[in-house]
């Protein structure tokens, strides 16, 4: 019996894995997410290779199941994508298995389901830095209205205070000009000699 075709899902699928990185903001993920993808490869081309793969669907359900667990450990956001591609996936293959496609026939299809996935992974993640940039400038919007209505309440309670408060004109002093000390003086003529006393 023919083995079954084990088209490189896995592969395609780790192309997606810098996107999700992004998405979820865990770039240090990325590399554990291919691991895991791959292992999960690895397992079902195993059994590929023991035959115990009847049908190329028998093997896709193995590689979805991988994939399905591989993708939901790492909470990637779009699992509904995964699980379309996933629908596509077991399509092409029970066609196949119905000799409704060829290998080649195979490849090609399921390259187009993968770069329709990515494309609506990106639109998707474009999305969501729109949401984010969004969200970002209306926070920035609502710290300054605040900060303006602080100041504003600041200056009024200000103007209240002052307000409250009665005016009280400080009277003006009025300005003496300083006199010079009176001094009385005597002279005394001795002979020859004035004597002054100044008292």
């Amino acid at each position: 019996m023919k083995r079954p075709l084990m088209l490189s899902v896995g592969a395609l699928l780790l192309w997606l894995t810098p996107t999700q990185a992004q998405v979820t903001e865990l770039p240090t993920q990325s590399s554990a997410l291919d691991r895991a993808l791959a292992e999960a490869m690895a397992y079902c081309n195993a059994k590929a290779a023991d035959g115990e793969f009847r049908t190329r669907v028998d093997a896709a359900i193995c590689t979805n199941d991988g994939v399905t667990k591989a993708f939901q450990s790492f909470h990637f956001p779009y699992m509904d994508l995964i699980f379309q591609f996933e629908l596509a996936w077991l399509q092409i293959n029970a066609k196949a298995d119905r000799g409704e496609m060829s290998d080649e026939d195979v490849k090609a299809a399921s390259q187009s389901a993968f770069l329709q996935l990515q494309a609506q992974v990106a639109q998707r993640d474009a999305a969501a830095a729109q949401q984010r940039a969004q969200i970002q400038a209306q926070a920035e919007r609502e710290s300054a209205a605040q900060a303006a209505a602080a100041e504003q309440a600041r200056r009024n309670a200000l103007m209240q205070f002052l307000l409250s408060k009665p005016f009280q004109p400080q009277p003006i002093q009025p300005y003496i000009m300083p006199t010079r000390p009176t001094t009385n003086c005597t002279s005394n003529v001795l002979g020859n000699t004035v004597y002054t006393n100044c008292q």
